[in-house]
This record gives structure tokens, sequence and C-alpha cells, in this order.
């Protein structure tokens, strides 16, 4: 997966609150190494940790207000545990990938 961000780029629920701009930021700033986490662990065959990654991202993302993050994250959650095709399951984690790299700390225009 490339950095270069793929799409629109995903803004927060919480972006644009003064209150919240430190801790978006620094949340943003560690999506791709999260991202590159979950998919060292599943490149690596580690399901079982691939899924805790996940599950921690889910919340984390929905705690700063990135519910398409969120999502994804159950999407994932719910292939790797559900016997899905392996084609499925690197679909949804390249979902997560490409979201952890267009979010945003910045309000929408």
């Amino acid at each position: 997966m490339s950095d270069a961000p793929q799409g629109d780029p995903l803004h927060s629920e919480l972006a644009g609150d003064p209150t919240f701009e430190d801790l978006l930021e620094s949340f943003v700033g560690q999506l791709p190494a999260r991202a590159a986490a979950l998919r060292a662990a599943f490149d690596g065959g580690e399901m079982d940790r691939a899924m805790v990654l996940a599950h921690q991202l889910k919340g984390a993302a929905g705690s700063y207000g990135f519910q398409p993050i969120t999502d994804a994250c159950l999407h994932f959650e719910r292939c790797a545990d559900g016997g899905s095709p392996a084609a499925e399951t690197e679909a949804a984690l390249r979902g997560i990938e490409s979201l952890c790299h267009r979010a945003t700390p910045a309000p929408p225009s």
C-alpha cells in the first residue's frame, strides 16, 4: 500500500472542535503506522494479532469520530473470523489501509 491517499480526505466528526484539535492530529499521525502493523500481522499469517489490532483500531477510530474506519475494521474482523475467502479478507484490509491514509484532522472545507 502506498502512502498516497486514494480518494477524498476522510474527516472526523469531531474536526473543527478546538477541544479535539491536538488529539485528532496525534491520532491521525499514528494511523499509517497502525495500518502498517495490521498489514504486517496479516501478511505474516498472524491472524490473532491482526484481529487484536483491528479491534483496537475499531474502538479508537470510533472514539475519534472516524466511523468509516470503525466500520471497515468491523468488516475485516468479520471476514477474518468468519472464514471468508482470503481475497475478501484482503480487500477488507485494503479498505482499512485506504481510509487510514485518507484520514485528516482538518475540518471539511
